[in-house]
C-alpha cells in the first residue's frame, strides 16, 4: 500500500490514516536519496493501539484514544538516521515483535 506524503515545514508526514486497525509495512527513501531530517507519522486517535518503528533504534508510539482530529507522531533524533535503508512499520492493539 502506498500512504500519502506531506510536507509540514522540513518535516516529511507519512498518512497512515487509511492503513487500518493492524498491519505492517517496510518504507524506503527513494533511489538516491536520503531520510529528511525530521519524519512523522499521521493517524486518528483510537485507529489503533501502538505504532511501532524500527529503524537505527526501536520506538513504540502510543495513540491517544481522545479527539476526532488527526494526530502526527513525530520521531525523536535517533530512531532513525538519514541514511537508514528502510524503516519498519507494525501497527495493531499492542507492539508486534520481530524478534530483533
Amino acid at each position: 500500500m502506498d500512504f500519502p506524503q506531506y510536507w509540514n515545514g522540513n518535516t516529511l508526514i507519512v498518512d497512515l490514516r487509511l492503513a487500518g486497525g493492524q498491519g505492517n509495512a517496510v518504507l524506503k527513501p527513494r533511489e538516491h536519496t536520503e531520510w529528511p531530517v525530521r519524519l512523522a507519522f499521521r493517524v486518528m486517535p483510537g485507529q489503533f493501539g501502538v505504532l511501532e518503528v524500527r529503524a537505527h533504534q526501536r520506538a513504540v508510539l502510543p495513540i491517544t484514544t481522545s479527539g476526532t482530529k488527526p494526530v502526527d507522531l513525530q520521531l525523536d533524533p535517533g530512531v532513525f538516521i538519514m541514511k537508514s535503508p528502510e524503516i519498519d512499520l507494525s501497527w495493531g492493539a499492542s507492539a508486534q515483535s520481530s524478534g530483533t
